[in-house]
């Protein structure tokens, strides 16, 4: 069994070099899926900022009365 998933997966990764040298360039989907992924990155990371920065300042604010 794990023979053959060997042959697959070398197969599997022949095929796809093959293609990928044919390939000049991205199609503009996957510029789009990649340009929403950051963008989805990005505001998860500046809702965490904020709430951190919140939290900080409450802190400071409770830690000096």
């Amino acid at each position: 069994m794990s023979l053959l998933l060997e042959t697959m997966w070398v197969i599997f990764c022949y095929t796809s070099i093959i293609m990928r040298a044919k390939q000049k360039g991205f199609t503009i989907v996957e510029l789009l899926i990649v340009v929403v992924i950051i963008g989805i990155l990005a505001a998860i990371t500046l809702v965490a900022y904020n709430g951190a920065q919140t939290r900080a300042s409450i802190a400071a604010q409770l830690s000096l009365t």
